[in-house]
């Protein structure tokens, strides 16, 4: 790929070449990881018991009467 650099050297431009497209695919990975990080932590904000609710169960073993998400933490 030609990336419009006129260095005497062809293996230094191919080098740099392939440095600047590695740069920009990173540089895409990254804000894709961003969009993907925020959308995660909205679905978070929107329903923050969903994990604890998940991981513990909601009624108590022995009085049989239901945890309240101060409770299931603890556990």
């Amino acid at each position: 790929m030609n990336c419009g650099r006129l260095e005497s050297n062809y293996y230094y431009t191919q080098s740099s070449c392939k440095l600047s497209e590695r740069l920009d695919q990173m540089s895409q990975e990254k804000k894709t990881l961003r969009e993907e990080n925020r959308r995660i932590a909205m679905q978070m904000e929107l329903n923050p018991h969903d994990q604890n609710s998940r991981d513990v169960p909601n009624y108590c073993d022995i009085c049989g009467k239901a945890k309240s998400y101060e409770e299931k933490r603890k556990v």
